[in-house]
């Protein structure tokens, strides 16, 4: 027994020496911390070319032949990029025309390219340059430093608009960046840049996609400050009551709102301007409590709502700006359903305070203890807002 046991051991010990002297080395290394993928696309009649330069850290789990101090063996590595490209980027890439998704041709192209390479700045440059000779095999490149081009074709059934990609690659870096180029078959260049992954994207939207697409925008995008539109819209209502001065006050907040977000279209936004409008809308939200506090009474209390609305809209149209890409030629119907996407938001969180705020106020003997007492907390959380984002605009300035 105890030689069978020593037997066991002296194998063990022999399989991980024999382990360590293999040339190929097996890379489940960290997420790389920043990834940036370019995508060259082109439809032709019956035909859809993408051609994507990737990072080779961005594929993992490979096993890959290196020489020297981390030299890929080029020639022996070539099968195993490719398997792990059909892996990471093929699985995990899908092109539609229309509601079908496109299967890919089984021409499919794979190349490794130093990291000076600028055959990817332009279409007709990175179709020379998938053509071209492979690297030569005494190519001294270092793994980490290796791009990987890849060339995907797809026939479409025809050469009509609605042709919509959708890229699911932000598990292959901590943070994953995405430029995609698409030229149609007229010529006409459409330039898209997101971070993370893509969703369905139509690289030729019509109109009534655009609207849609951004009135779910509008729509969505409010979730993040749901905080301050709360204490904002209960500040302006608490101490309006029932009726048309509702109305008046609901009116001038959705003007306000549309006015700015037009207006924003057409004059540059300053790095500063997002900060500023936070340092705005805290400083009306702090007024107005402590002019409810003081039990103060505004004849004009939809002017409030004019001013907040205006730098709500201001605030969000930096959003705005930074999706209008997605908008090809439709500028005006994105604008407009991002309005109508906010507005329908605005109007739930109105219609929610005014049925909370009257369900309070019908069980409580003094409708002005509850006014102080939220007023109170909304100032102070105001305070607050507004001293982080006046440290946020100094340091602008």
């Amino acid at each position: 027994m105890q030689y069978a046991d020593t037997s066991w051991r002296l194998m063990f010990g022999r399989l991980c020496l024999l382990l360590l002297i293999l040339p190929g080395t097996s890379f489940g290394h960290e997420l790389p911390e920043r990834v940036q993928i370019k995508i060259l696309a082109q439809q032709q009649p019956q035909q859809f070319d993408l051609l994507l330069r990737i990072p080779l850290e961005a594929l993992r789990d490979i096993d890959l032949p290196l020489h020297g101090p981390g030299y890929l063996d080029l020639p022996v590595s070539k099968r195993a990029i490719h398997d792990a490209v059909k892996v990471w980027i093929v699985d995990e890439l899908a092109v539609f025309s229309g509601s079908t998704i496109l299967p890919v041709s089984a021409d499919t192209r794979v190349r490794v390219s130093l990291p000076a390479d600028r055959s990817f700045e332009a279409y007709e440059d990175a179709v020379r340059h998938m053509n071209g000779p492979d690297l030569p095999r005494a190519t001294e490149l270092f793994w980490r430093q290796a791009m990987v081009d890849i060339w995907l074709r797809f026939k479409p059934e025809s050469s009509a608009k609605g042709i919509s990609v959708e890229t699911n690659f932000a598990h292959l870096g901590k943070r994953t960046y995405t430029a995609l180029e698409f030229v149609n078959q007229q010529g006409a260049t459409f330039n898209y840049d997101y971070r993370g992954d893509s969703g369905r994207l139509p690289l030729e939207p019509g109109l009534l996609d655009v609207g849609a697409d951004f009135a779910k925008r509008g729509l969505l995008g409010q979730f993040e400050n749901l905080l301050q539109l709360g204490l904002l819209l209960v500040c302006l209502i608490l101490p309006v009551p029932p009726g048309r001065s509702r109305m008046y006050l609901l009116g001038g907040l959705l003007a306000g709102e549309t006015i700015a977000l037009v207006i924003s279209r057409f004059v540059a936004d300053p790095l500063w301007l997002p900060a500023a409008a936070k340092v705005i809308l805290a400083g009306v939200i702090l007024i107005v409590a402590l002019e409810n506090i003081l039990a103060f009474r505004h004849r004009f209390q939809y002017l409030y709502g004019l001013l907040a609305g205006l730098v709500y809209g201001l605030n969000m149209s930096f959003a705005l700006s930074d999706s209008m890409q997605f908008a090809a030629a439709h500028r005006v119907g994105a604008l407009l359903g991002f309005t109508l996407g906010i507005a329908a938001w605005l109007l739930v969180m109105v219609l929610v305070v005014f049925v909370l705020l009257d369900f309070v106020k019908r069980r409580l003997t003094s409708e002005r203890i509850l006014i102080v007492l939220l007023s109170a907390l909304i100032a102070h959380s105001g305070l607050h807002w507004l001293r982080d984002s006046w440290d946020i605009l100094t340091a602008y300035l």
